[in-house]
Protein backbone atom coordinates (compact mmCIF):
# COMPACT_ATOMS: atom_id res chain seq x y z
CA UNK A 1 0.00 0.00 0.00
CA UNK A 2 2.67 2.52 0.88
CA UNK A 3 4.81 1.59 -2.17
CA UNK A 4 1.78 2.16 -4.31
CA UNK A 5 1.41 5.44 -2.81
CA UNK A 6 4.62 6.64 -3.28
CA UNK A 7 4.83 5.08 -6.83
CA UNK A 8 1.54 7.43 -7.82
CA UNK A 9 2.75 10.60 -6.03
CA UNK A 10 6.50 10.74 -7.33
CA UNK A 11 5.46 11.29 -10.73
CA UNK A 12 3.16 14.05 -9.56
CA UNK A 13 5.95 15.57 -8.27
CA UNK A 14 8.11 14.82 -11.68
CA UNK A 15 4.86 16.40 -13.77
CA UNK A 16 4.37 19.51 -11.64
CA UNK A 17 8.24 20.44 -11.45
CA UNK A 18 8.28 20.21 -15.19
CA UNK A 19 5.72 22.40 -15.91
CA UNK A 20 7.47 24.75 -13.04
CA UNK A 21 4.75 24.34 -10.60
CA UNK A 22 7.10 24.46 -7.95
CA UNK A 23 4.54 25.53 -5.03
CA UNK A 24 2.11 22.27 -6.62
CA UNK A 25 5.19 20.17 -6.29
CA UNK A 26 6.49 21.23 -2.97
CA UNK A 27 2.87 20.18 -1.41
CA UNK A 28 3.86 16.66 -2.54
CA UNK A 29 7.48 16.43 -2.29
CA UNK A 30 7.39 17.53 1.58
CA UNK A 31 4.50 15.14 2.44
CA UNK A 32 6.41 12.29 0.83
CA UNK A 33 9.71 12.94 2.29
CA UNK A 34 8.59 13.65 5.65
CA UNK A 35 6.61 10.06 5.28
CA UNK A 36 9.48 8.04 4.06
CA UNK A 37 12.19 9.70 5.73
CA UNK A 38 14.52 6.86 5.24
CA UNK A 39 14.32 6.71 1.53
CA UNK A 40 17.16 8.34 -0.27
CA UNK A 41 15.65 9.48 -3.20
CA UNK A 42 12.78 11.26 -1.62
CA UNK A 43 14.65 13.28 0.39
CA UNK A 44 16.82 14.15 -2.71
CA UNK A 45 13.43 14.62 -5.20
CA UNK A 46 12.28 16.89 -2.09
CA UNK A 47 15.14 19.06 -1.98
CA UNK A 48 15.22 19.99 -6.01
CA UNK A 49 12.19 21.06 -5.27
CA UNK A 50 13.15 23.36 -2.56
CA UNK A 51 16.35 24.25 -4.63
CA UNK A 52 13.51 25.39 -7.28
CA UNK A 53 11.73 27.68 -4.55
CA UNK A 54 15.49 29.08 -3.60
CA UNK A 55 13.91 27.47 -0.21
CA UNK A 56 18.14 26.62 0.15
CA UNK A 57 18.52 25.63 4.21
CA UNK A 58 15.67 23.38 3.70
CA UNK A 59 16.99 21.98 0.43
CA UNK A 60 20.82 21.18 2.68
CA UNK A 61 19.04 19.49 5.25
CA UNK A 62 17.45 17.26 2.29
CA UNK A 63 20.27 16.46 0.89
CA UNK A 64 22.04 16.15 3.75
CA UNK A 65 19.25 13.38 5.19
CA UNK A 66 19.95 11.83 1.63
CA UNK A 67 23.69 11.12 1.84
CA UNK A 68 23.35 9.95 5.17
CA UNK A 69 21.21 7.36 4.15
CA UNK A 70 22.84 6.35 0.72
CA UNK A 71 26.71 8.13 0.80
CA UNK A 72 27.73 7.44 -2.67
CA UNK A 73 24.75 10.04 -4.66
CA UNK A 74 26.58 12.40 -7.29
CA UNK A 75 23.35 13.85 -7.45
CA UNK A 76 22.66 14.89 -3.94
CA UNK A 77 26.27 15.96 -3.26
CA UNK A 78 25.91 18.00 -6.31
CA UNK A 79 22.75 19.10 -4.70
CA UNK A 80 24.14 19.69 -2.00
CA UNK A 81 26.91 22.15 -3.02
CA UNK A 82 24.71 23.88 -4.72
CA UNK A 83 22.90 24.51 -1.73
CA UNK A 84 26.11 25.70 0.33
CA UNK A 85 26.55 27.98 -2.57
CA UNK A 86 23.21 29.72 -1.73
CA UNK A 87 24.20 29.78 1.35
CA UNK A 88 27.51 31.74 1.39
CA UNK A 89 29.75 28.60 2.07
CA UNK A 90 31.69 28.75 -0.95
CA UNK A 91 34.07 26.00 0.44
CA UNK A 92 31.62 23.23 1.25
CA UNK A 93 29.93 23.72 -2.21
CA UNK A 94 33.32 23.36 -3.83
CA UNK A 95 33.99 19.95 -1.65
CA UNK A 96 30.52 19.01 -2.61
CA UNK A 97 30.68 19.46 -6.27
CA UNK A 98 34.06 17.57 -6.35
CA UNK A 99 32.60 14.37 -4.66
CA UNK A 100 30.01 14.35 -7.46
CA UNK A 101 32.90 14.40 -9.45
CA UNK A 102 34.60 11.49 -8.04
CA UNK A 103 32.05 9.39 -7.90
CA UNK A 104 30.69 10.38 -11.61
CA UNK A 105 33.14 12.04 -13.65
CA UNK A 106 31.27 13.07 -16.64
CA UNK A 107 28.82 14.73 -14.25
CA UNK A 108 27.63 18.39 -16.10
CA UNK A 109 26.47 20.11 -13.55
CA UNK A 110 28.87 19.88 -10.99
CA UNK A 111 31.81 20.13 -13.33
CA UNK A 112 30.47 23.53 -14.69
CA UNK A 113 29.51 24.63 -10.78
CA UNK A 114 33.36 24.25 -9.89
CA UNK A 115 34.14 26.28 -13.45
CA UNK A 116 32.07 28.85 -12.10
CA UNK A 117 32.72 28.98 -8.20
CA UNK A 118 36.77 29.36 -8.63
CA UNK A 119 36.17 32.69 -10.97
CA UNK A 120 34.82 34.20 -7.49
CA UNK A 121 36.35 31.81 -4.65
CA UNK A 122 39.74 31.70 -4.58
CA UNK A 123 40.13 28.16 -2.93
CA UNK A 124 43.83 27.06 -1.51
CA UNK A 125 42.81 23.43 -2.15
CA UNK A 126 45.89 22.68 -4.58
CA UNK A 127 45.46 19.33 -4.07
CA UNK A 128 42.71 19.68 -6.80
CA UNK A 129 43.71 19.59 -10.18
CA UNK A 130 40.60 22.09 -11.02
CA UNK A 131 42.23 24.14 -8.40
CA UNK A 132 45.93 23.97 -9.36
CA UNK A 133 45.08 24.77 -13.38
CA UNK A 134 42.97 27.66 -12.16
CA UNK A 135 45.25 28.94 -9.97
CA UNK A 136 48.43 28.63 -12.62
CA UNK A 137 46.13 30.37 -15.16
CA UNK A 138 45.65 33.36 -12.78
CA UNK A 139 49.32 33.63 -12.70
CA UNK A 140 50.07 33.88 -16.49
CA UNK A 141 51.10 36.94 -17.30
CA UNK A 142 49.60 39.69 -19.69
CA UNK A 143 50.64 43.02 -20.91
CA UNK A 144 47.70 45.21 -20.83
CA UNK A 145 47.04 48.56 -21.66
CA UNK A 146 44.27 50.98 -22.09
CA UNK A 147 46.41 52.60 -24.28
CA UNK A 148 47.90 49.93 -26.43
CA UNK A 149 47.53 48.09 -29.46
CA UNK A 150 46.41 44.43 -28.58
CA UNK A 151 48.69 41.98 -30.96
CA UNK A 152 47.38 39.02 -32.33
CA UNK A 153 50.59 37.42 -32.03
CA UNK A 154 49.69 38.45 -28.13
CA UNK A 155 46.57 36.42 -28.09
CA UNK A 156 47.51 33.88 -30.10
CA UNK A 157 50.62 33.10 -27.34
CA UNK A 158 48.26 33.82 -24.28
CA UNK A 159 45.84 30.97 -25.46
CA UNK A 160 48.46 28.69 -25.94
CA UNK A 161 50.53 29.06 -22.95
CA UNK A 162 46.88 28.44 -20.99
CA UNK A 163 45.49 25.73 -23.04
CA UNK A 164 48.87 23.99 -22.08
CA UNK A 165 48.09 24.32 -18.83
CA UNK A 166 44.45 22.93 -18.96
CA UNK A 167 46.15 19.99 -21.19
CA UNK A 168 48.37 19.46 -18.45
CA UNK A 169 46.02 18.93 -15.58
CA UNK A 170 42.83 18.23 -16.84
CA UNK A 171 43.22 16.29 -20.38
CA UNK A 172 39.61 15.59 -20.83
CA UNK A 173 38.01 18.83 -19.57
CA UNK A 174 35.49 20.83 -21.74
CA UNK A 175 32.19 22.86 -21.04
CA UNK A 176 29.20 23.53 -23.07
CA UNK A 177 29.16 27.05 -22.19
CA UNK A 178 30.43 29.77 -24.41
CA UNK A 179 29.82 33.20 -22.17
CA UNK A 180 32.50 34.77 -20.03
CA UNK A 181 31.19 36.75 -17.15
CA UNK A 182 32.59 39.37 -14.92
CA UNK A 183 29.49 39.73 -12.27
CA UNK A 184 28.97 42.28 -9.54
CA UNK A 185 26.48 40.94 -7.03
CA UNK A 186 23.57 42.42 -7.94
CA UNK A 187 21.10 39.88 -8.72
CA UNK A 188 19.80 40.12 -12.32
CA UNK A 189 16.76 37.05 -12.03
CA UNK A 190 16.87 36.82 -15.80
CA UNK A 191 15.42 32.95 -15.28
CA UNK A 192 12.39 34.60 -13.84
CA UNK A 193 12.31 37.56 -16.23
CA UNK A 194 12.10 35.19 -19.00
CA UNK A 195 9.78 32.72 -17.62
CA UNK A 196 6.99 35.82 -17.32
CA UNK A 197 8.17 37.17 -21.38
CA UNK A 198 7.84 33.13 -22.42
CA UNK A 199 4.87 32.57 -20.87
CA UNK A 200 2.86 35.48 -21.21
CA UNK A 201 4.65 38.03 -23.72
CA UNK A 202 5.36 40.35 -21.11
CA UNK A 203 8.15 42.51 -20.19
CA UNK A 204 8.75 42.29 -16.48
CA UNK A 205 8.76 45.87 -14.58
CA UNK A 206 12.36 45.40 -13.58
CA UNK A 207 13.01 45.18 -17.05
CA UNK A 208 12.81 48.58 -18.17
CA UNK A 209 15.17 49.76 -15.97
CA UNK A 210 18.43 47.43 -17.40
CA UNK A 211 20.29 49.12 -20.12
CA UNK A 212 23.41 47.90 -21.62
CA UNK A 213 26.43 48.69 -23.90
CA UNK A 214 26.44 46.74 -26.68
CA UNK A 215 30.04 45.48 -28.80
CA UNK A 216 30.10 43.44 -31.66
CA UNK A 217 33.36 42.46 -32.46
CA UNK A 218 34.42 41.02 -36.12
CA UNK A 219 36.32 38.10 -35.68
CA UNK A 220 37.07 36.01 -32.56
CA UNK A 221 40.70 37.21 -32.14
CA UNK A 222 38.84 41.15 -31.66
CA UNK A 223 36.70 39.01 -28.85
CA UNK A 224 39.38 37.60 -27.10
CA UNK A 225 40.91 40.96 -27.31
CA UNK A 226 37.62 42.50 -25.70
CA UNK A 227 38.42 39.43 -23.21
CA UNK A 228 40.79 41.59 -21.73
CA UNK A 229 39.51 45.27 -22.19
CA UNK A 230 36.58 44.02 -20.24
CA UNK A 231 38.90 42.37 -17.19
CA UNK A 232 41.05 45.20 -16.87
CA UNK A 233 37.69 47.62 -17.44
CA UNK A 234 36.12 47.64 -14.02
CA UNK A 235 38.15 45.91 -11.46
CA UNK A 236 35.40 46.77 -9.00
CA UNK A 237 32.82 45.24 -10.76
CA UNK A 238 30.78 48.55 -10.45
CA UNK A 239 28.82 46.76 -13.65
CA UNK A 240 28.56 43.31 -14.90
CA UNK A 241 29.83 41.91 -18.38
CA UNK A 242 29.89 39.40 -20.63
CA UNK A 243 31.09 38.11 -23.46
CA UNK A 244 29.65 35.43 -25.91
CA UNK A 245 29.40 34.19 -29.45
CA UNK A 246 25.67 34.53 -30.85
CA UNK A 247 23.74 31.12 -31.17
CA UNK A 248 20.03 32.76 -31.46
CA UNK A 249 18.77 32.68 -35.01
CA UNK A 250 16.56 35.57 -34.88
CA UNK A 251 19.58 37.88 -33.81
CA UNK A 252 22.33 38.99 -36.16
CA UNK A 253 26.19 39.14 -35.72
CA UNK A 254 28.79 36.94 -34.70
CA UNK A 255 31.24 38.43 -31.55
CA UNK A 256 29.42 40.05 -28.92
CA UNK A 257 29.95 42.22 -25.27
CA UNK A 258 27.51 43.78 -23.12
CA UNK A 259 28.44 46.13 -19.80
CA UNK A 260 25.44 46.15 -18.11
CA UNK A 261 23.72 49.48 -16.39
CA UNK A 262 20.46 50.49 -14.88
CA UNK A 263 19.76 54.11 -16.69
CA UNK A 264 20.95 55.51 -19.71
CA UNK A 265 22.98 58.33 -18.28
CA UNK A 266 25.72 55.46 -16.78
CA UNK A 267 25.15 53.64 -19.96
CA UNK A 268 26.23 57.03 -22.23
CA UNK A 269 29.09 57.50 -19.75
CA UNK A 270 30.66 53.73 -20.18
CA UNK A 271 30.20 54.04 -24.27
CA UNK A 272 32.28 57.15 -23.87
CA UNK A 273 34.73 55.45 -22.04
CA UNK A 274 34.97 52.00 -23.59
CA UNK A 275 34.84 53.72 -27.12
CA UNK A 276 38.34 55.87 -26.49
CA UNK A 277 39.71 52.04 -25.67
CA UNK A 278 38.58 49.60 -28.17
CA UNK A 279 40.34 52.24 -30.94
CA UNK A 280 43.18 52.06 -28.77
CA UNK A 281 43.51 48.05 -28.05
CA UNK A 282 41.37 47.05 -30.81
CA UNK A 283 41.12 49.79 -33.53
CA UNK A 284 37.99 51.05 -35.31
CA UNK A 285 36.69 47.45 -35.93
CA UNK A 286 34.09 47.27 -33.23
CA UNK A 287 31.03 48.51 -33.20
CA UNK A 288 29.55 50.28 -29.84
CA UNK A 289 25.63 51.40 -29.39
CA UNK A 290 23.33 51.70 -25.85
CA UNK A 291 20.12 49.66 -25.59
CA UNK A 292 17.98 48.52 -23.38
CA UNK A 293 16.91 45.33 -22.05
CA UNK A 294 17.58 41.42 -23.82
CA UNK A 295 17.27 41.28 -27.45
CA UNK A 296 14.29 38.37 -27.44
CA UNK A 297 12.19 41.31 -25.84
CA UNK A 298 13.06 44.01 -28.77
CA UNK A 299 12.03 41.39 -31.39
CA UNK A 300 8.58 41.13 -29.98
CA UNK A 301 8.62 44.85 -29.14
CA UNK A 302 10.63 46.56 -31.13
CA UNK A 303 10.23 50.12 -29.49
CA UNK A 304 11.26 48.59 -25.81
CA UNK A 305 15.27 48.71 -27.04
CA UNK A 306 15.56 52.40 -27.67
CA UNK A 307 17.21 53.80 -24.74
CA UNK A 308 16.95 58.00 -24.81
CA UNK A 309 17.02 60.31 -22.00
CA UNK A 310 14.12 61.55 -23.02
CA UNK A 311 11.59 58.89 -20.83
CA UNK A 312 8.64 59.63 -23.32
CA UNK A 313 11.18 58.65 -26.52
CA UNK A 314 11.27 55.52 -24.43
CA UNK A 315 8.60 52.33 -24.34
CA UNK A 316 6.29 52.46 -20.98
CA UNK A 317 5.82 49.48 -18.96
CA UNK A 318 2.57 47.97 -19.02
CA UNK A 319 0.75 47.64 -16.04
CA UNK A 320 -1.54 44.72 -16.84
CA UNK A 321 1.67 42.99 -16.78
CA UNK A 322 1.95 43.29 -13.53
CA UNK A 323 -0.66 40.20 -12.97
CA UNK A 324 0.97 38.56 -15.29
CA UNK A 325 4.16 38.69 -13.18
CA UNK A 326 2.24 37.49 -9.80
CA UNK A 327 0.85 34.74 -11.14
CA UNK A 328 4.92 33.21 -11.86
CA UNK A 329 5.88 34.43 -8.63
CA UNK A 330 3.18 32.29 -6.92
CA UNK A 331 4.57 29.55 -8.66
CA UNK A 332 8.16 29.89 -8.04
CA UNK A 333 8.42 31.31 -4.46
CA UNK A 334 7.01 31.11 -1.19
CA UNK A 335 7.64 31.98 2.22
CA UNK A 336 10.94 30.71 2.78
CA UNK A 337 12.18 32.26 -0.86
CA UNK A 338 15.75 33.67 -0.59
CA UNK A 339 17.12 35.65 -3.40
CA UNK A 340 20.30 33.72 -5.10
CA UNK A 341 23.54 34.71 -3.86
CA UNK A 342 25.71 36.25 -6.56
CA UNK A 343 29.22 36.71 -5.94
CA UNK A 344 31.74 39.25 -7.58
CA UNK A 345 34.02 38.20 -10.08
CA UNK A 346 37.43 38.03 -8.74
CA UNK A 347 40.03 39.80 -11.38
CA UNK A 348 41.67 37.57 -13.24
CA UNK A 349 41.61 35.01 -16.26
CA UNK A 350 40.71 31.45 -14.77
CA UNK A 351 39.92 28.28 -15.94
CA UNK A 352 36.17 28.28 -17.28
CA UNK A 353 37.35 31.30 -19.87
CA UNK A 354 40.11 29.30 -21.34
CA UNK A 355 37.68 26.13 -21.99
CA UNK A 356 35.11 28.99 -23.23
CA UNK A 357 37.55 30.58 -25.44
CA UNK A 358 37.64 27.12 -26.67
CA UNK A 359 34.23 27.02 -28.15
CA UNK A 360 34.72 30.05 -29.18
CA UNK A 361 37.46 29.13 -31.97
CA UNK A 362 35.22 25.90 -32.96
CA UNK A 363 32.64 28.41 -33.85
CA UNK A 364 34.53 30.50 -35.37
CA UNK A 365 35.81 27.78 -37.44
CA UNK A 366 31.98 26.49 -38.25
CA UNK A 367 31.21 30.00 -39.49
CA UNK A 368 34.52 30.47 -41.83
CA UNK A 369 36.38 33.04 -39.36
CA UNK A 370 39.98 31.80 -40.32
CA UNK A 371 41.29 35.04 -38.23
CA UNK A 372 42.84 32.93 -35.42
CA UNK A 373 44.94 30.46 -38.29
CA UNK A 374 45.91 33.74 -40.05
CA UNK A 375 47.42 35.24 -37.16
Amino acid sequence: MEEDLLKSKIPDVHSLYKKGEFNKAYQISEEISNKYINNSYVQNLHGVVCIALNNWETAKNCFIKALKIKNNSPEAYSNLGLSYLNLGNLEDALKNFLSAIEIKSDYASPHNNILKILTYFDSKNNNNQYVLANNQIKNIKFDYSEKKFIKNSEIINFYKEAFNIVHKNLSNVETSETQIYRHNSIDLNCSRHFRIFNEFNAIPKFCFDCFKVSVEAKTVLDLMKLYFVFDKLYPDQKYSRKLMIESRQDVSGNYKGFIYCSNVEEGENIQIKLKKILINNIGNDCSISLKRGCSEFSLKYPSYKKASKNKNEMMSYDKTWEQKEEIIDNKIYNSRSKKDKIYPSLNGYFLRDILVMRNWLIYAKEIGDNSYIEA
